[in-house]
């Protein structure tokens, strides 16, 4: 198993914006095959700080979820709203 944590910052006032692009790709990722779990967590103190905690089967099932259509929608969509990059920490598992 593959677990992302994938953690963005964004500019200040810019939640409500970042959470509405966020609802279609969580939707569809979350029926995507190879996908166990996909979720957005907002940092209680940091409030521009909002990380998506994702477990997929493997590395495949993750490369193939970056070509779908929902997430480079999503990426277009959010870009302009990140202060800086998108800090991605993958760890893999036995379970």
């Amino acid at each position: 198993m593959l677990i992302v944590f994938a953690t963005a910052v964004l500019k200040n006032g810019k939640n409500y914006e970042f959470i509405d692009a966020s609802k279609d790709l969580i939707e569809n990722t979350r029926i995507e095959k190879g996908c166990i779990s996909y979720n957005l967590y907002n940092d209680c103190e940091a409030h521009e700080t909002f990380v998506f905690v994702e477990k997929w089967n493997d590395e495949q099932a993750l490369e193939k979820h970056m070509e779908t259509t929902h997430f480079k929608n999503f990426v277009k969509k959010a870009s302009s709203l990140f202060a800086k990059d998108l800090d991605v920490v993958k760890y893999f598992t036995k379970e």
